[in-house]
């Protein structure tokens, strides 16, 4: 919270927080409880994307599942490419000419990294 409110800035609206909710089956995930103050000031959602590796979170329902285990239950989460995805047109890269993101990346006016 207090890096938070030194950048200040004006964050209204729709905000998605990204993080890592975590492999089942380990802890090398940030503690939620570090995060559930500013998930709260800013009636946030949790934010992230599915894995292209299969397990539990390969699949939006299971992957819900382990953040609700890992103790991301006390606000709403979005899996962003639940629903499809899209491509941005992007120039000045050597190798893409775009970056694939999940169509719920519209759902939000910001998002906190």
């Amino acid at each position: 919270m207090n890096v938070f409110e030194k950048m200040g800035g004006d964050v209204k609206g729709r905000v998605a927080l990204k993080t890592h909710f975590g492999e089942p089956g380990n802890k090398n995930y940030l503690n939620p409880e570090l995060s559930k103050p500013l998930v709260q000031k800013l009636g946030a959602t949790y934010v992230e994307t599915n894995v292209l590796y299969g397990g539990r979170r390969g699949k939006t329902e299971t992957h819900i599942e382990v953040a609700k285990e890992h103790g991301f239950d006390f606000a709403p989460i979005d899996i962003l490419e639940s629903e499809g995805d899209k491509t941005i047109p992007v120039t000045g890269l050597n190798h893409f000419d775009g970056v694939v993101v999940g169509t719920h990346m519209d759902n939000y006016d910001w998002f906190v990294l």
